[in-house]
């Protein structure tokens, strides 16, 4: 009874069907309090559907990958909480976190059908205030009123009337700019308050459609003015693409003015590092705060497989462009001139570049490459030679965007054998309109996402 219990949220969130619907999105969120941390909302329907379940006989059905994978007792466990599933209204169900307190909320469609479920299963009824209460265990419990149900603790059960007397009053729903988010077509979405920090939401919707999910994400007021980020970010240099290898699996670009908030940022992570990193911190922001453009990595495979599966200087390239000041280029290719001579290294100058070959060092690094210099008014790193004129795929998503990231692992790639994959991967990240919108799929398959996703963990 404790594991249908702690599976109950996972059930509601995210293996329920959508039934005739008692309560809109709406109406559950004016039951939200507009100063609760964090809200998601989730459509089952969606997940479920692109997960390849079925529907026969009136029943949602799993699909046979995931039933072959499943021990006897989740099975048969899955299996009844689908059951429970089809009591309730699983096209919008809201999850909210207020004062430390879970709750997840949710229309009731079939009120009889879903006390029978939990009353066979031990269940206890009673009455707390306005709330019929089923007790499923010391920690879990469901309140019932007017069609509504919160699955929550004891604890947020004590909190429950308080809290829809304030919600009355003060409702997330009223905050048009957060409900407009949490009400747009997806799987899932959520709103996050930076109370009492600030007064901003990071809000996301997640959309699952055939075999991609895409994503956005931003930084919002109450009412849904997005925040500017046009004094921080600028778009990318184009021309450092160039010069990133063709092969690139993996890139990162951003576009950094000098008002990026480096100190901040600083202030935001002092608390986390301990007094021990407080050093590597304030040499890091001081290297950060020289940035005034754009700054790229890229990643790409050096080796075959299974070789790939070691990430390491080796077996990856790694290639860095960072732009600064030209005092600070200078500077730090000096400083890392200086500090290759102490270790030994030795040092030749082909061209406008520095080339050492490693020795002397960890195994994993003696015969390494390391080509550095001012390429264009960049600081340039990289592990393989440094050249202009590259031919790879990274202009379409990153050219004139202020932040960009690039996973793609093709299909049958050497990638995809080291790491025993059974089908590649694509990742795109890219800001733009103060908006990061992202977008996966696998390279290979042409199944809904979260079914191909449940193939490849059946295969790991």
């Amino acid at each position: 009874m404790r594991k249908i219990a702690t599976l109950l949220l996972s059930v509601v969130a995210i293996m329920g069907i959508t039934t005739s619907c008692s309560k809109d999105e709406d109406s559950l969120l004016r039951t939200v309090p507009d100063s609760s941390s964090i809200i998601a909302k989730i459509d089952a329907e969606q997940i479920l559907k692109n997960a390849g379940f079925q529907v026969k006989d009136g029943k949602y059905v799993m699909p046979a990958l995931m039933e072959q994978n499943l021990s006897r007792v989740d099975k048969k466990e899955t299996e009844a909480l689908l059951a429970v599933a089809r009591t309730i209204d699983a096209h919008s169900i809201v999850v909210f976190e207020y004062k430390s307190s879970r709750f997840c909320t949710f229309a009731i469609t079939d009120e009889a059908k879903f006390l029978q479920y939990f009353e066979n299963q031990g269940a206890t009824k009673s009455k707390s205030g306005d709330f019929e209460v089923l007790k499923i265990d010391r920690d879990n419990c469901i309140a019932m009123r007017d069609g509504q149900g919160w699955y929550t603790n004891p604890r947020g059960l004590d909190m429950l009337a308080d809290i829809l007397k304030e919600a009355k009053k003060r409702p997330l729903a009223d905050m048009n700019g957060i409900r407009e988010w949490l009400e747009k077509d997806g799987a899932l979405n959520v709103a996050y308050s930076l109370a009492p920090i600030n007064s901003t939401w990071v809000v996301a919707n997640t959309v699952l459609k055939d075999n991609i999910l895409s994503f956005s994400v931003t930084a919002i007021d109450k009412g849904g003015k997005p925040m500017d980020t046009s004094k921080m970010v600028e778009p990318i240099n184009s021309a450092v693409l160039g010069y990133l290898p063709g092969n690139t699996q993996l890139a990162v670009a951003m576009g950094l003015n000098k008002d990026f908030p480096w100190g901040d940022i600083k202030t935001a992570l002092a608390p986390f590092v301990g007094y021990q990193g407080i050093g590597f911190l304030e040499l890091a922001m001081s290297q950060m705060g020289q940035i005034d453009g754009t700054v790229a990595l890229a990643v790409s495979p050096a080796a075959g497989a299974p070789a790939l599966a070691d990430i390491s200087p080796k077996t990856w390239d790694f290639t860095l462009f960072v732009h600064q000041t030209q005092e600070g280029v200078n500077s730090n290719i000096q400083s890392l001139l200086d500090m290759a001579s102490q270790m030994g290294q030795r040092i030749e100058k082909v061209g406008d570049l520095y080339h050492s070959t490693l020795s002397g060092l960890d195994p994993d690094l003696n015969g390494l490459d390391v080509w550095i210099g001012n390429v264009d008014g960049y600081l340039a790193i990289s592990t393989r030679e440094i050249q202009p004129g590259q031919n790879n795929s990274l202009a379409p998503t990153m050219e004139g965007k202020p932040f960009s990231l690039y996973l793609d692992i093709p299909y049958q790639s050497e990638t995809m054998k080291a790491f025993g994959l059974p089908y590649g991967f694509n990742l795109t990240l890219q800001l733009s309109d103060n908006v990061l919108e992202g977008k996966a799929r696998f390279n290979g398959s042409n199944s809904a996402f979260l079914t191909t996703l449940i193939e490849v963990f059946s295969q790991l």
